[in-house]
């Protein structure tokens, strides 16, 4: 079942509520942080979604976490109608769209560069300013490595993707030449 719209419908729900007060930010952190508790422990996640366990007892975590954490009130409301609702397994989805919000808000754009290795930090910082002065555009960028690419750089940002790849060439000369062929 997709569950894009619910996971937007809380984001914005959210996002709309930490705008009014002016803690966008702030909030951030505090999602960010919760997550963090969730992937570096799974266990704990796993009893926010399943059904066997009760939902006093999912709200009691969630206070519990919320005050080791020391999270804005906001935050501890909004978890819990979460858990009210059923919908934790939706969490890690309604933080990252939460995050787009974010970045949106700041006309900051997401982007991804994969490369066939580990790129050095100032080889990071370069592509980075080389990008966002191409682009005219603010980039937070994610960098990954995947030596299937052989060697160049895949660009992922704002739906676009620009495959600068050995890769990425090889397989339009294949197409091309397949097209001849035929």
């Amino acid at each position: 079942m997709d569950n894009t719209r619910l996971v937007k419908n809380y984001a914005v729900s959210l996002f709309s509520s930490a705008v009014t007060v002016g803690v966008q930010d702030k909030i951030m952190s505090e999602l960010q942080a919760i997550e963090k508790i969730f992937t570096t422990n799974m266990e704990c996640k796993s009893l926010l979604c399943t059904p066997v366990v009760s939902k006093t007892h999912k709200l009691r975590l969630v206070n519990i976490i919320s005050q080791y954490l020391l999270v804005d009130s906001m935050v501890t409301k909004f978890l819990a109608i979460v858990v009210n609702n059923a919908r934790f397994n939706l969490f890690s989805d309604i933080v990252l769209f939460y995050y787009k919000l974010l970045n949106d808000s700041k006309n900051i754009k997401l982007a991804t560069v994969t490369s066939s290795g580990s790129l050095q930090l100032n080889i990071q910082d370069q592509v980075k300013n080389y990008l966002e002065s191409l682009l005219q555009l603010q980039l937070e960028i994610k960098f990954y490595f995947d030596p299937e690419i052989v060697g160049g750089l895949v660009i992922e940002y704002d739906h676009c993707l620009l495959d600068c790849s050995i890769a990425g060439v090889l397989n339009k000369i294949e197409k091309i030449t397949n097209k001849l062929g035929s």
